[in-house]
C-alpha cells in the first residue's frame, strides 16, 4: 500500500520542504497548526491534537469552534 501523506518532523516546514515533499511524490502533508484542514492548501494541513484527556466532549468543543 502506497504512503501518500507525509507529516513533517516537529510540525517545521518552509516552502523549501514543502517543495521537496511534493517533488517527492506526496500528495498533502500535516503541520502542527491548530484547526480544519483546507484542501486548497494540501501541504499545510492543519489538525486538531486530541489528547487522552481531552475526550469526546472536548474534541465536539473543538469541532465546535472550528
Amino acid at each position: 500500500m502506497p504512503v501518500d501523506n507525509f507529516c513533517y518532523p516537529a510540525g517545521s516546514f518552509d516552502p523549501t520542504v514543502i517543495a521537496a515533499v511534493e517533488a517527492a511524490g506526496y500528495v498533502g502533508a500535516t503541520t502542527e497548526i491548530p484547526g480544519y484542514a483546507e484542501s486548497d492548501a494540501p501541504f499545510e494541513l492543519a489538525r486538531f491534537e486530541i489528547l487522552r484527556s481531552t475526550g469526546v466532549s472536548g474534541l465536539a468543543e473543538d469541532l465546535q469552534a472550528g
